[in-house]
């Protein structure tokens, strides 16, 4: 289930990527939530996002990514996963989706 706090960082995300907040601003807004949020939800996929932006943070920030990179990186993290009940209880279906690209593991294109 994907919680509040995890939509408001995704779309601070989507705002920086789109050009709509500048890396500072982004920045100042999602550290101290990072911060906050990573302590009270040590494992999930709450903390899994918030380590994900902070490695692409710590990449750019040690200049391993250009500017550009950083904004194609966080806009390729996952928007959210969820799994499907399915009929083969060994091949679950997962639906994957990202601000621009929306994909379906494990089913083939129609």
């Amino acid at each position: 289930m994907v919680t509040a706090v995890e939509l408001e960082i995704r779309e601070r995300l989507v705002d920086y990527v789109e050009g709509r907040i500048d890396l500072r601003q982004f920045q100042e807004w999602f550290v101290p939530r990072a911060w906050q949020e990573a302590s009270a939800h040590p494992v999930g996929p709450l903390h899994d996002l918030i380590s994900l932006v902070e490695l692409r943070l710590a990449e750019f920030s040690n200049g391993h990514l250009t500017t550009e990179e950083l904004r194609k990186t966080l806009s390729s993290l996952p928007y959210y996963v969820t799994t499907f009940p399915h009929q083969d209880a060994a091949n679950p279906r997962t639906w994957t989706s990202s601000a621009s690209s929306p994909t379906i593991a494990g089913l083939s294109p129609s």
